[in-house]
């Protein structure tokens, strides 16, 4: 289990906006949480650890992509819920976590967790 402070963290950021300019010509076609890794999307690795530590809401910051990210998410059932928190330009390192998308998506109450696809 994830463990804050005082309680158990059941939400959870994760911080998938960058383009992956380094990882290219990987990241062309597809966001840098796409990417396989032992035949699974970085992006599925990180949901399953936060399904296994008992997180019930997540919500992926994204913007490069986020279409072909939004497909993958929809395209498979998860034990929790998950949203999308789309920005229209870069916002920068960590930039996701101020955002006022993902800010009006995400803690609703309690302590939560952010992660980020590398």
């Amino acid at each position: 289990m994830i463990h804050g402070a005082k309680a158990q963290v059941r939400q959870a950021i994760i911080l998938a906006g960058g383009q992956g300019t380094r990882m290219r010509p990987l990241t062309e076609d597809s966001p840098k949480a796409l990417i396989p890794i032992a035949g699974k999307a970085i992006l599925d690795w990180q949901l399953d650890w936060l399904v296994g530590g008992g997180v019930e809401h997540v919500v992926i910051s994204c913007g490069y992509l986020a279409e072909v990210l939004d497909e993958h998410v929809s395209s498979r059932r998860w034990p929790l819920e998950i949203e999308l928190a789309v920005e229209p330009e870069s916002l920068g390192r960590g930039g996701g976590c101020g955002s006022p998308r993902a800010a009006s998506r995400s803690p609703r109450n309690g302590g939560w967790l952010s992660t980020a696809t590398c």
